[in-house]
């Protein structure tokens, strides 16, 4: 990691010392630093240092924003590949693979979406080794995981949970 990327490290511990609200929202969509860390397509050791840290500190993993999406419903949504240890760091600090948005998709639907079909085969295996109960749940559209991997053209997510 860069000079530069480590002193952001550093100013985030500054912040936690002093009190930082790790749970307050840092933007109109109500999302949480953690939220925005698992959004984040770019920088991945930063991102999965800075997510350790969060999670390290205390910061509630299953914090929705405002249109309900939790840590992990944004990281299966948008994760990739390189970021694959905060998915892994979510699961393994309890975060809750049963939540439903505001929509009523679940992170297993939401990683069934993943553009990157690769990354949201792995996300889709490691959600479905932690907990196999969301994959017949329904969102507010009437579609199950496997449905919205279809709509998605995944067939390697289909065939991995109907198996």
């Amino acid at each position: 990691m860069s000079r530069d990327l480590k002193d952001i490290v550093k100013m985030l511990r500054i912040l936690i010392r002093h009190g930082l609200d790790l749970d307050a929202a840092v933007n109109n969509d109500g999302d949480t630093a953690l939220n925005i860390v698992c959004q984040a397509g770019y920088l991945a050791d930063l991102n999965i240092v800075l997510a350790e840290e969060l999670v390290e500190a205390g910061c509630d993993i299953n914090k929705p924003n405002v249109w309900g999406k939790t840590p992990l419903m944004n990281f299966a949504q948008k994760g990739n590949e390189i970021k694959y240890n905060i998915a892994e760091l979510l699961l393994d600090n309890n975060a809750d693979t049963t939540y439903a948005d505001k929509t009523g998709n679940t992170a297993l639907m939401y990683a069934a979406a993943n553009g990157d079909k690769m990354s949201g085969k792995k996300i889709v295996s490691l959600l479905l080794d932690k907990d196999r109960s969301t994959v017949e749940n329904v969102n507010n559209a009437g579609q199950t995981a496997v449905d919205v991997a279809v709509q998605h053209n995944n067939e390697a997510v289909v065939k991995l949970m109907l198996a």
